[in-house]
């Protein structure tokens, strides 16, 4: 069942994402628009240490709070979801992986947005200096045991739906 696109035109752009407007006819022959978010794409990256993972808090504008992520962020033009990856982890959190392992695809707010968030486990580090861009100055990383991160989704502190999706990619495959 797919819709009849008669126009699609950008209204909104800037360097993490533009917004489209399109008219459309649905397969039951009416008419209607939507504004997508269109998102370059995004990785995460669970970083497991034996029992602990690693988790960035950050503030988020959108919702005004500290928030609980494993590490990630937006895939730059020309770069594969692994390098993106490879370079996240280096900037967030100070660490170099040869080897990601790849789990899967969320695809991210699809009622509203055009976006995919690649997912890696990486568990083999060695020490880098991070480079941390402009907007995440207060980015701060830590290793948090598993029992503990699990306890603080059930007490909704964390809140990222990516996190979580990430999470129960790597429950349904890692955990079996």
């Amino acid at each position: 069942m797919k819709f009849l696109v008669h126009s699609s035109e950008t209204v909104h752009q800037n360097p993490w994402y533009h917004i489209r407007h399109d008219t459309f006819t649905r397969p039951n022959q009416t008419n209607g628009e939507y504004f997508v978010i269109e998102f370059p794409g995004s990785c995460f990256v669970i970083a497991k240490r034996n029992n602990d993972l690693l988790v960035c808090r950050q503030y988020r504008y959108t919702i005004d709070m500290d928030d609980l992520e494993f590490v990630g962020g937006r895939i730059d033009p020309g770069e594969s979801p692994e390098e993106a990856a490879k370079r996240e982890l280096k900037e967030e959190a100070g660490l170099k992986t040869a080897s990601l392992r790849f789990l899967g695809k969320i695809s991210v707010l699809n009622g509203a947005a055009k976006s995919w968030a690649h997912v890696f486990i990486a568990d083999t580090f060695t020490s880098a200096d991070p480079e941390t861009e402009q907007d995440e100055f207060e980015l701060k990383t830590e290793w948090m045991p598993i029992t503990e991160f699990e306890k603080r989704i059930r007490q909704n502190e964390i809140v990222d739906a990516e996190t979580l999706a990430a999470w129960a990619l790597y429950i349904s495959k890692e955990r079996v």
